[in-house]
């Protein structure tokens, strides 16, 4: 029904993504944005809203936090009330708003590595010490390493806080619900909040289910706080508004005066009309979007098997995110910036989610297949142009 071969020209629009590289032929297959056209009731809503001509102060309206409710009872069997939602301008300020709340400036906050890089510089520059925990990398299959887990908070009462990214970026890795009750009991034993990034809770590939954090025990809730936007879902990064959930009224209300405080309670006012859109009528072309971008991850794997059968990669549970390990290969350090430059293809290098992954890349596989095509050749051919290969 939805046409996700479709290749649309960004360039010449602003995009983060494509418009930064000038002239120079480039395809750009890292930052976290899709390729594809939204819901199509999304761009009709905004339309005629743009058509009334006025865009001043603008709240939220009781439909908006019907449509939440109703997409997070559908999507992560969970029910919430309209006094468990925060609506903010995005995850990343969502995260700064939570840790500025549920913790003070000599409090340490626990990361499990390797992490999309916003959870360990947010914690730093409020001044909160970053402690890391890691995966078990069982050929890349990643496991959590519970008992490292609850010996980082045991060892060191000032952990306060524990910031979760579930799917987990960058790896793919979608937590099951043992594994969530597990990390959350024991923070819960040790009085540590928890910090659950779920924005791409959405982007889960057929055949997995993705366990919310606030889908767990009663008596866990009162110590979490949730992260959630549609904008990686229905690809709305550019129009600012995700949502934070919460179960502990006073641990909203703290919320809700800092956010107002800060300005970031105040939502675009195009946001409100695209989340509503999104959540409302746009359950099938998600469905479709994830069987897509599924597709393509196995094209991904099955190229790197032809092509480079030395690179490891697997196929994520969730996001549209590829995390591919080329240490098989002797690699200069500053190869994705080779790559982006004489390769004329841009990745995200592995190392800045976690020093340890100096030869991996992260691989945006939410675009055309064309593109991800002409992607992998440009890496394949610049390596044998480098006799790497």
């Amino acid at each position: 029904m939805f046409d996700f071969d479709e290749v649309v020209m960004r360039k010449g629009t602003d995009c983060t993504k494509w418009d930064q590289y000038g002239d120079k032929d480039i395809i750009p297959l890292w930052v976290a944005d899709m390729d594809f056209k939204t819901v199509p009731e999304v761009k009709e809503a905004i339309v005629k809203r743009a058509e009334h001509g006025i865009y001043g102060y603008t709240v939220a309206m009781k439909d908006l936090n019907s449509e939440i409710i109703s997409f997070v009872k559908r999507h992560h069997a969970i029910d919430i009330e309209a006094k468990d939602i925060l609506l903010v301008t995005g995850v990343v300020h969502g995260l700064h708003l939570a840790l500025s709340v549920l913790t003070e400036s000599d409090d340490k906050v626990l990361v499990m590595m390797p992490s999309y890089p916003p959870l360990v510089n947010t914690p730093r520059q409020l001044k909160r010490e970053v402690v890391m925990t890691s995966f078990v990398n069982e050929d890349e299959n990643y496991k959590v390493d519970l008992e490292d887990f609850e010996k980082k908070l045991k060892d060191d009462p000032k952990i306060k806080c524990f910031i979760l990214c579930n799917p987990h970026n960058p790896t793919g890795h979608l937590f099951s619900k043992e594994e969530i009750e597990s990390l959350l009991a024991i923070c819960y034993k040790y009085g540590v909040y928890v910090i659950s990034d779920e924005i791409h809770g959405d982007l889960i590939m057929p055949g997995h289910t993705h366990h919310s954090a606030l889908g767990t025990k009663e008596e866990y809730l009162d110590n979490v706080v949730v992260l959630c936007a549609p904008t990686k879902t229905f690809n709305l990064a550019g129009i600012k508004v995700s949502y934070i959930l919460c179960k502990n009224e006073k641990i909203m209300k703290m919320l809700q005066d800092e956010a107002k405080a800060v300005g970031i309670a105040s939502i675009n006012i195009f946001g409100y009309t695209a989340l509503e859109a999104a959540y409302r009528y746009g359950d099938e072309w998600l469905k479709e979007c994830n069987t897509y971008i599924l597709a393509n991850f196995k094209y991904l794997e099955n190229y790197l098997k032809e092509n480079l059968p030395l690179a490891k990669t697997h196929i994520p549970d969730a996001t549209y995110l590829a995390w591919v390990s080329l240490d098989a290969f002797d690699l200069p350090l500053d190869f994705v910036d080779r790559l982006k430059e004489e390769g004329g293809v841009h990745f995200n290098p592995g190392v800045s989610f976690d020093e340890r992954y100096q030869k991996y890349i992260r691989v945006n596989c939410a675009t055309p297949r064309a593109n991800l095509k002409e992607g992998l050749d440009r890496l394949v051919r610049w390596l044998k142009n480098n006799q790497i290969i």
